[in-house]
């Protein structure tokens, strides 16, 4: 017998009561777990008589033992029979506990969010028909152009290394004053890479440049229409689900620290903040990344998409041959969950 409320951030309270005789029924089978590690003067290892077992180690240890078997198995039928899908371990605590009597307990369980969706169909047309027309102005080509050549003309420079860093950006100002800039000849742009003549270096360049905003106002738009899908959809993200996103944000930023040459340690102290601090600092965030999962995971399954097996194999082998000791089935959720998030959002994108 099971009594379920629901209570807030995705979670749920379950008292239940198990009849006395089936709890008085794991009696031996408590006993044989707790004694199978108990050892006792005069008795070999796993061997102890009942009688010595419950002297040595008192009634209420048999008790708890049973209690979690009942528990166990009885949590299970629970799950199963009320269709709950739990994230996460239940925290237990038992009302009631005797020998002949009835075992009374109360179980609190995170479960998977329902999530009520709006009319993300519509919501994605609209902002896809929404596209703004992107293109390269002449002067944009102009300072690109303008960049590039400084930079050569930096690396044709001897080097002098100074300690200090202001003296060296000072410096630095100098050098672009009086760099050399040759001209923009046929043969320069030869120099620079797989380029015809002047015309043709500039029309690479444009069409590299108006590729590069193209893809920014694409992701702009992606992250526009979820947003916009989030808004328009009901779900109560349970906090281990945002504690699990914090975490890898915070394990991500340290990787991206060290990455730089700089240590999270010296990171705080220049910041003044605490471990803690940067991982509250991530709340907001993790929480809008775990509902935008959510959300893609919920029109996958409403939608029926499903990642291309040969896909997913291709890209777990090759994930696996660079990290040769990354567990397995970790990096195929991996794999599978960014698919899956990428046949998603063209999926909106394509919405009539």
């Amino acid at each position: 017998m099971a009594e379920i409320k629901k209570l807030e951030h995705s979670e749920v309270e379950i008292i239940g009561s198990i009849p006395a005789d089936v709890f008085d029924k794991t009696r031996s089978k408590a006993i044989e777990n707790i004694g199978k590690d108990v050892e006792l003067q005069g008795f070999r290892k796993g061997h102890v008589p009942e009688k010595a077992l419950v002297a040595h180690i008192g009634e209420h240890a048999i008790l708890e033992e049973m209690a979690e078997i009942t528990i166990a198995k009885e949590y299970k039928n629970i799950i199963i029979e009320n269709k709950l899908d739990p994230i996460g371990r239940p925290e237990v605590s038992i009302t009631k506990m005797a020998m002949g009597n009835p075992l009374e307990f109360k179980l609190k369980v995170t479960v998977m969010p329902e999530i009520v969706l709006g009319d993300y169909k519509k919501i994605a047309k609209k902002i896809c028909e929404n596209k703004e027309k992107v293109a390269v102005t002449q002067e944009e080509v102009d300072t690109t152009i303008g960049e590039i050549q400084k930079m050569r003309a930096r690396s044709m420079q001897p080097h002098h290394h100074h300690e200090e860093g202001e003296e060296h950006d000072h410096e630095h100002e100098h050098k672009d004053e009086e760099l050399e800039i040759p001209q923009l000849t046929d043969e320069y742009v030869k120099e620079l890479g797989d380029f015809a003549d002047v015309a043709d270096f500039k029309t690479k360049l444009e069409a590299n440049i108006l590729l590069e905003k193209e893809k920014g106002a694409e992701d702009k738009r992606r992250v526009t229409m979820i947003e916009e899908i989030i808004k328009d959809s009901k779900i109560d993200v349970p906090k281990i689900i945002i504690e699990s996103e914090q975490n890898k944000m915070l394990a991500e930023f340290k990787s991206d620290l060290e990455r730089v040459g700089m240590s999270f340690e010296d990171y705080i102290k220049n910041a003044k903040k605490t471990e803690e601090e940067i991982w509250k600092d991530f709340g907001k965030n993790a929480e809008q990344k775990a509902k935008f999962q959510l959300i893609l995971n919920q029109i996958a399954k409403d939608e029926k998409i499903v990642a291309d097996e040969k896909l997913v194999a291709e890209q777990c082998e090759s994930i696996q041959k660079q990290y040769p000791h990354a567990n397995k089935d970790h990096v195929r959720v991996f794999v599978e969950s960014n698919l899956i998030n990428q046949k998603v959002i063209q999926f909106l994108e394509e919405s009539k």
